[in-house]
């Protein structure tokens, strides 16, 4: 109730009326509004979060939770994968699987958002548009399979250190698909693994679904939400909005 978050809402407001008023122009390629935020953080689980529960539709507004936690190569030991399991660049048919598995255990946008289709998976039109400006912003996609069964894809983002945002578009995320004979030390293996293919050192790691790592006894330091809103649902998205700033 303080005036600082009332007037965070009247920014947020403003920052999504411009999106509303713009989003149209070809130009843009705008179809989804995303952001990263932490569900113990009051402020944005209320507007966010409340979005997401008063539109009732994951099509319209989804939320994924990822469990966040920190990958030294320095620090840690870099164990081999066993003999049944591989490390290889990612096929569209993984990320069809991927997508199969994600539409069963959440229904939402996360995917299309990030562009983890398999129609968009070779899509380089923006890493390219960065790369002549003289700056870098590029991912990898690699597939973890078992006797050549699926059972989690990693996207590494590479990017700038000027151009990150809490890290985010420098870390790399991985999305569990099958978690039968799925252990924290295979997944450890993986990530060293892909840690040594693209160079990387020190980067945070995003965990989906999030409830893998509980069930696996994984630490991890945070859990980050990552909410996505459909521009087709922006009516109620300030309808909802604007009960907020009423009763704020």
């Amino acid at each position: 109730k303080s005036s600082a978050n009332k007037a965070g809402l009247i920014v947020l407001d403003q920052i999504g009326r411009m999106i509303n008023d713009s989003h149209r122009l070809y130009s843009l390629h705008m179809d989804y509004v995303t952001c990263y935020y932490r569900p113990d953080n009051k402020f944005p689980s209320r507007v966010f979060g409340g979005a997401a529960k008063s539109i009732k539709d994951p099509k319209g507004c989804s939320l994924d939770g990822f469990a966040c936690f920190h990958f030294n190569t320095r620090t840690r030991s870099t164990p081999d994968l066993p003999d049944s399991w591989r490390i290889s660049e990612t096929r569209p048919e993984d990320l069809q699987e991927l997508a199969d598995f994600y539409e069963h255990t959440s229904g939402g946008l996360m995917l299309e958002a990030i562009d983890l289709t398999p129609e968009n998976m070779d899509c380089n039109e923006l890493s390219n548009q960065y790369h002549q400006l003289g700056l870098t912003r590029v991912r990898h996609l690699y597939s973890l399979k078992k006797n050549g069964q699926l059972k989690a894809v990693l996207l590494a983002n590479l990017s700038d250190i000027g151009l990150n945002l809490s890290d985010i578009t420098n870390c790399v995320k991985v999305f569990v698909t099958n978690k039968a004979g799925f252990s924290a030390d295979i997944l450890q293996a993986a990530i060293s693994r892909v840690a040594d293919i693209t160079g990387k050192e020190d980067f945070p790691t995003l965990l989906y679904p999030a409830a893998f790592a509980d069930e696996q006894k994984i630490s991890y330091e945070k859990i980050y939400n990552l909410w996505v809103l459909n521009l087709q649902y922006t009516d109620p998205y300030f309808k909802y909005l604007g009960r907020l700033l009423r009763f704020i």
